[in-house]
């Protein structure tokens, strides 16, 4: 008989090297700088593992209208991991063992690229299993 195993989290919390990371934790990092939250349409949480068994955290950004560029992704990564070790306590205990793996990677991408291309007339986002 086959079986659909389903895996993860409906809230959109991520898990990384045993911390979990709320999407409230990002949102509140952005919003608090209002220079930094004037320049971001949306953004998504996620995991990425570079290698085996090496999750970290990432956060893809689209702008508003600005074109991408280094220093503002680079802020932004400086700006999420703070906050994350500021007001989450698994993630500062995390980065304590792991300082490799637990900053932020920051991904920006100009309004309907990258994992935004096609959501322009969208209000939820669709999740699509791939295999």
């Amino acid at each position: 008989m086959p079986y659909l195993y389903v895996f993860g989290r409906k809230d959109g919390t991520v898990s990384v090297m045993g911390a979990n990371i709320y999407p409230e934790d990002i949102e509140g990092a952005i919003y608090a700088d209002a220079s930094v939250a004037a320049r971001i349409l949306s953004w998504q949480l996620s995991v990425r593992e570079e290698r085996p068994g090496e999750t970290r955290p990432h956060v893809a950004i689209q702008l508003v209208r600005d074109d991408p560029d280094d220093a503002f992704r680079d802020r932004l990564a400086l700006l999420l991991t703070d906050a994350l070790r500021r007001t989450n306590r698994d993630y500062r205990e995390a980065f304590g063992e792991y300082p490799a793996l637990m900053p932020v990677i920051v991904d920006v991408h100009r309004r309907g690229e990258g994992p935004f291309a096609g959501t322009e007339g969208r209000i939820k986002f669709r999740y699509v299993a791939k295999a």
